[in-house]
Formats: structure tokens, sequence, C-alpha cells
């Protein structure tokens, strides 16, 4: 016996305290996968609703070993729901991942998924062998955002088989991607988001104004317009606004200094959604930058050389997403 994943009650292989964590808890979920969870959010920990599972789960595999605390825990809980459209979309370029030569199948058996799925609603002891068969088959089911089986199978062979001929079943153990789906997702490569607004993602601190100005200044002459959320006329929670957002973007510019959890929040959604990430951090700071993150390609700033850094972000956008249209500053 092990124990269950608080997020999606799947079998974990390891749920532990962490030495020196403060009470924190290690857990890699067969379904989520690695990431730790703090002993004040485990004490108070609510079983999340059907709907909120699929996607804070998705959230947290796309974000490994993300440290789960009562404050960001109540942001992922308020994550949109996905559209049908997107979830298919987003399965079938994971499929593309794990199998990116055509004509390869991929192991995914409906009747196993199905009956591990049965097993975690009834809440059913399981051995060794059910461990192994999770590890194998809800990473796929977790790639699909779906809330059962039900859902699962509509997506996959109603939606992707059956309406849009992407992917083909064989035998329901087996799934092919088919000369169409790979066409579209050719298609998917060089289709560009018609959006011209970057999001900015960093610290409001009035000490931080000089470098907002600066990265603004940088976006604009880019040919795109800026936008930071505490700098937007809304009437919805901040929240709500900021995935918004984020979600209308183009690109996100995310500065690391202060080490604030929101910006590893919305930079994390935001390359959920295949958004480009443009990382930034004061020079001095740098080194305390969470190591999920500190092996990305990090512009670093300083107080006296915002100039020359607003310049370096202007020619790094364009070179990553090119040059956009003019924006007038407002």
């Amino acid at each position: 016996m092990t124990d269950r994943c608080p997020i999606c009650n799947s079998p974990t292989e390891l749920f532990a305290p962490i030495v020196g964590g403060d009470d924190a808890y290690g857990i890699k979920c067969t379904r989520c996968g690695e990431y730790m969870m703090s002993g004040t959010l485990f004490a108070s920990f609510r079983p999340l609703d059907k709907r909120q599972i699929p996607v804070v789960s998705n959230y947290i595999r796309h974000n490994q070993r993300i440290e789960l605390d009562t404050s960001n825990f109540e942001q992922l809980k308020r994550l949109p729901q996905i559209p049908v459209y997107e979830k298919a979309i987003n399965f079938l370029k994971y499929l593309a991942e794990i199998e990116p030569i055509p004509g390869h199948h991929i192991l995914c058996e409906i009747s196993s998924l199905s009956s591990i799925l049965d097993s975690i609603k009834q809440k059913l002891e399981y051995d060794q062998e059910m461990l192994i068969r999770s590890r194998q088959f809800l990473p796929i089911f977790a790639e699909s955002l779906a809330s059962d089986i039900n859902e699962f199978i509509f997506i996959t062979e109603e939606f992707l088989q059956n309406r849009h001929q992407y992917i083909k079943y064989k035998s329901n153990q087996f799934i092919i991607i088919t000369p169409d789906g790979w066409a579209f997702l050719e298609e998917l490569k060089y289709k560009p988001s018609e959006s011209n607004m970057g999001f900015i993602a960093m610290w409001f601190d009035p000490i931080m104004d000089n470098l907002f100005t600066n990265i603004e200044s940088a976006i604009r002459n880019s040919g795109y317009k800026p936008k930071r959320v505490d700098k937007h006329e809304h009437i919805n929670k901040i929240d709500d606004e900021i995935i918004a957002l984020i979600r209308e973007s183009k690109f996100i510019v995310a500065d690391y200094t202060g080490q604030r959890g929101g910006v590893y929040f919305e930079s994390g959604f935001a390359m959920g959604l295949n958004k480009p990430v443009f990382w930034i951090c004061k020079e001095t700071e740098l080194k305390e930058v969470h190591f999920d993150t500190n092996h990305f390609n990090y512009l670093t700033w300083t107080e006296d050389h915002l100039p020359e850094f607003a310049t370096a972000l202007q020619n790094r956008i364009e070179a990553v997403i090119g040059r956009g249209p003019i924006i007038k500053a407002e």
C-alpha cells in the first residue's frame, strides 16, 4: 500500500515529509507528477470538485516540483475550465510529443484506464500492479484534462477520431495520429497569434516603477501593446483578470525580482498555453530564482543600466516572435 495524492486521489510513489521542509510534504503522484505541499495546506486541505481536479492536476504536471501553499493553491482552484476544443487540441499536441515519429502507435488501453479510474473513484486499495498501470496510463489521461472516462472517450474517440479524423484507435489499445492529424499540427506551427499584447508579470511595488517604464518601452518599441494587470481597468476578480489577459496576450515578460509567487504562477500558466515567456531578473537576485526556472535564458538588469536593458529586451522580443505593428503610446 502507498498513499493517495491529495489533489486527484491517484496512487503515489512517494508521500513523505521533507527533511528541514518546515512540515512540507514531497509527493510523487502517478497522475500529477512531483510537487510539494506545505503542512498548513495539507492540514486544511479540502477535496477538489470533479471539474477542478483535471485543471489543477494538469497545471502541476506542467510545473513540476511546484511548491503549493494556502496562497497559490487558492489561485489554482480558480483556474478556468478549458473548452472541449482546446482540451482536444492540447491532447493531440501531447501525443505528438511523446511519439513524434509518424506511423508509430501510442499505448492507451481504454479498459485498463477505465478500471484504474473506477478504483480511484471507489477509493479501493491497490497493489504494485495497479501502481505500475497507473504510472503508465494516468499521465495520458491527465493531459486530456478529462473529468472521467466518459469525457476522455468523448475527446479522443468522438472529437479527435470520429469528427476530425486526427487520430485513429486500434482495438481500443493503441492510438495513432493520422495524416490529417499531422497536417493539422503542422498548420498550427505556422499560425501566428493575432494578439498584439505583451503581458507584464512583476512585483507591484513603487520601487519597481523605473523597471516597469523600461519594460513598457521595450514592448512598445517592439511593436506590441504592454499590459500589466494593476494598470488595467476591470471589474472582475483580479485572478480571473490575470488569466484572461494572459490568454489574450501574444507573449509574457516575467520579472522575478522579489521572488513573487504570482509571477511564478503567471509565467507557468503562460507556458501551459505555449506562449513565449521572456525571463528577466535583477542581476543581484538571479541566484535566488527557483531551481525549476534557473536554467532559462534570463535577461538581467541593474538600476544604473535600465535603458541598455530595455534595448536588450526589445531585441530579444523581436528576435523570438518578430516585430509587431507599431503601437502608439496611450
